[in-house]
């Protein structure tokens, strides 16, 4: 019987559909394959061609610095002990862009300014630690110039047979807590017979503060309920990062230094703004202007607790070693200036404001120790006819209210040699040379 193959090839099959179905799936699903691996080969190039131009990029601004600008390799080295110091045996000319020449610096063993000395002092040589911030290291200023060696001239000029040995342990963006550790880790080696606390008004009040400012290498203390100082642990890894990154890259330290002028100039024009317009702005927290308010609140008041404990602390140790404390005030332009102090005063946001507030306070808190402080803004006000940043010819500090310059190192040399030679209670000091 003839079979009808037309019918058979119209039959269909249960097993080919599934086959066709499955095909289907198949090639849909390596379709799908296809389209995300392309995908992802496309972001990667894509990513891997941001990555390399970001990279040549920055090759670019890091070439572009070493060959046209001034920028040196960074000076200062974060130090897991006591937070910041200068390069150790350092010497060389480095461009400071505040004076707008080379000055030749050296840094010795401890990283702090001038030569390397032995611990052991030489017989009958009263030895003089003197710790502070970038006033006292005065980068901007020769060695010789500088307050700290301007202070040991002086005194051994007007020391009748004694000898006097200054020794500078200011570090850039040091605070009174930091000056406290140094002195535990370093200075106290060296057993001084006088340790001068040099207190910056521009910005050590802030700088004591975690509530007020914030420094990836600085050390910072707060103050716990049982009116206890405690030390803030550190980041160690940013810490390390921002190292590395300080000693490898010129161009991180150009930005930071461009970052910080910007914002310095930006909150300066602020100020002069506002003072046009009447404007009072609402705190005084930041840019340094708390430490002139006479009823501090709030993150500044617990500032000033900060700092009270940390010169309490530090004079205390200091005289355990057999030491004696002083505690020595460095002024700022604003204490000078007239033409610029209606201005602060205008967008200090109503709070009751005193350029003599800093001392009045330091004065109090030494008082309570007890230790000799000194202040000399008055002195700085007499040094400056005119008190106005109008007269260059005047300036104490370098653009009026920057560091001290020559002329401001030296009369801050002046009053602090004053004190030391006539205040009854050093005394001590004198007799500390035979010890």
């Amino acid at each position: 019987m003839p079979v009808d193959t037309d019918h058979l090839e119209r039959c269909p099959v249960p097993g080919d559909a599934v086959a066709e179905d499955s095909a289907q799936a198949l090639l849909a699903r390596d379709g799908k394959r296809r389209l995300s691996h392309g995908l992802a080969r496309r972001c990667i190039t894509r990513l891997s061609l941001v990555l390399v131009t970001g990279v040549l990029l920055l090759v670019g601004l890091e070439l572009a610095t070493r060959l046209f600008s001034h920028v040196t390799p960074p000076l200062l080295l974060n130090d897991p002990l006591v937070g910041t110091t200068y390069l150790p045996g350092f010497s060389g000319a480095v461009y400071i862009p505040e004076a707008d020449r080379e000055v030749w610096l050296r840094f010795n063993r401890e990283g702090t300014r001038g030569p390397d000395v032995p611990y052991e002092k030489t017989t009958g040589v009263t030895r003089i630690a003197v710790v502070g911030d970038s006033m006292i290291a005065a980068v901007a200023t020769d060695e010789d110039k500088t307050l700290v060696r301007r202070l040991e001239e002086r005194l051994n000029q007007q020391a009748g047979g004694r000898r006097y040995e200054v020794l500078n342990f200011g570090i850039s963006g040091s605070s009174t807590g930091q000056e406290l550790v140094l002195y535990r880790e370093r200075v106290r080696k060296y057993h001084p017979d006088l340790v001068i606390c040099a207190f910056c008004v521009v910005n050590d009040l802030g700088d004591n503060c975690t509530r007020l400012t914030s420094n990836r290498g600085r050390i910072y203390f707060d103050v716990d309920e049982a009116d206890r100082l405690q030390q803030v642990p550190m980041l160690p890894g940013r810490v390390q990062l921002n190292s590395w990154l300080n000693r490898h890259s010129r161009f991180y330290v150009w930005q930071k230094g461009a970052t910080q002028r910007a914002i310095d100039t930006v909150r300066h024009k602020a100020i002069q703004w506002a003072a046009t317009i009447g404007h009072e702005a609402p705190s005084i927290d930041s840019g340094g202007l708390g430490i002139f308010c006479t009823e501090p609140t709030g993150d500044v008041a617990y500032a000033w607790r900060v700092t009270e404990k940390l010169v309490q602390t530090l004079a205390a140790e200091v005289r355990a070693d057999g030491g004696e404390f002083l505690l020595a005030v460095i002024p700022s332009g604003l204490q000078v200036c007239d033409d610029i102090w209606p201005d602060v005063v205008k967008t200090a946001g109503g709070f009751p404001m005193d350029r003599e507030n800093p001392e009045r306070v330091l004065s109090e808190i030494a008082e309570q120790i007890p230790a000799l402080v000194i202040t000399m803004s008055e002195q700085f006000r007499a040094s400056s006819p005119h008190h106005s940043k109008s007269y260059p010819d005047e300036w104490l500090f370098y653009d009026g209210i920057g560091h001290m310059n020559d002329h401001g190192n030296d009369l801050a040399a002046q009053a602090i040699c004053a004190a030391v030679t006539s205040h009854e209670r050093l005394s001590a000091v004198e007799r500390g040379a035979a010890r």
